[in-house]
């Protein structure tokens, strides 16, 4: 009697196909992949910006001037990587600075965030810039608080055409 094994597995044909089909995969989620990186390390950013926003118009209220640097930290904003309120865990902002307007009381002045250099290189080094119109007040009441505009200023000119532009920004 003869005794025949029955072998089980994948042929080299099989194996073949599967490699190329997760490298079809691969080929396409990596590009996408990457770009959502890019993004998330701007919105980062862009959020930081925005979350500064009522503490500097709350600053603005209580002493009447847009504040400057160094004040920042007071306010719980950082001014670099390791210190403020992202501390040790912020991979992606590099410093954060202001820029009052002209004259104390004017209400105006610039949040500018700089982006890290060791990030996606869309984003690397990308500064986002707020600036804020002046307010107006009639008899001591605010009537126009005056609002933010936000312009983003990307490295390369390939970054700005992968439309990674966060929404309300120029």
């Amino acid at each position: 009697m003869k005794h025949t094994t029955q072998q089980k597995g994948f042929t080299l044909i099989e194996m073949l196909i599967v490699i190329a089909i997760v490298g079809i995969l691969s080929a396409v989620a990596l590009p996408i992949y990457q770009q959502y990186i890019a993004r998330s390390q701007l919105k980062e950013g862009v959020s930081l910006g925005m979350s500064a926003q009522p503490l500097i118009e709350d600053y603005i209220h209580r002493t009447g001037g847009f504040p400057a640097t160094t004040d920042l930290a007071a306010l719980g904003l950082p001014t670099n990587a390791t210190g403020g309120i992202l501390g040790t865990a912020s991979a992606t902002i590099d410093t954060v600075t202001t820029v009052p307007g002209v004259g104390a009381a004017s209400g105006t002045g610039t949040i500018t965030v700089l982006l890290r250099t060791d990030l996606r290189p869309e984003v690397s080094a990308t500064t986002i810039v707020y600036t804020k119109t002046p307010f107006t007040a009639v008899a001591g009441v605010v009537t126009d608080p005056g609002s933010w505009n936000c312009n983003v200023t990307f490295p390369t000119a390939a970054a700005a055409d992968m439309d990674l532009m966060p929404e309300g920004c120029l």
